[in-house]
């Protein structure tokens, strides 16, 4: 399990800054920007932390077969009313972090998608349908 860390420290603020800038210039190089970050229940998403949670894990694939999602939803402390919260999360993973994670923390190169081994289908058809993935959930 990732370390807890103190969302109020100014050494946590730094490096979410850069891992922002970071995560945008990526997005940017690959042709896919965004402007906004995602919301979920009306709060906007600490991207940073969701990334660190995951990789910490073992990345997104070990966390979707281990089906850890609702473990990670309990560090956003996400109000009962988003029933889906599970999902969403996953969801906002593949659209933001995904990509990200196989380049920068496992080291693959990401821009060639049908290159993955076909013990992967789900990945396939997630990725498939990254453009309609909501930014905002129940809000």
């Amino acid at each position: 399990m990732a370390k807890n860390t103190d969302k109020d420290s100014s050494a946590y603020q730094k490096k979410q800054a850069s891992f922002l800038l970071d995560l945008h210039q990526f997005h940017r190089d690959r042709g896919t920007p965004f402007n906004r970050l995602p919301r979920i229940a009306g709060q906007v998403l600490d991207l940073y932390l969701l990334y660190s949670k995951v990789t910490g894990l073992g990345g997104w694939k070990k966390v979707t077969e281990e089906q850890r999602w609702e473990d990670i939803q309990h560090h956003f402390h996400i109000t009962q009313c988003c029933a889906n919260s599970a999902h969403a999360l996953k969801q906002i993973y593949i659209r933001y972090l995904d990509l990200y994670e196989k380049m920068n923390h496992f080291g693959q190169d990401g821009r060639h998608p049908e290159a993955e081994d076909e013990s992967t289908p789900v990945r396939k058809r997630s990725h498939a349908t990254t453009a309609t993935v909501p930014l905002t959930y129940n809000h």
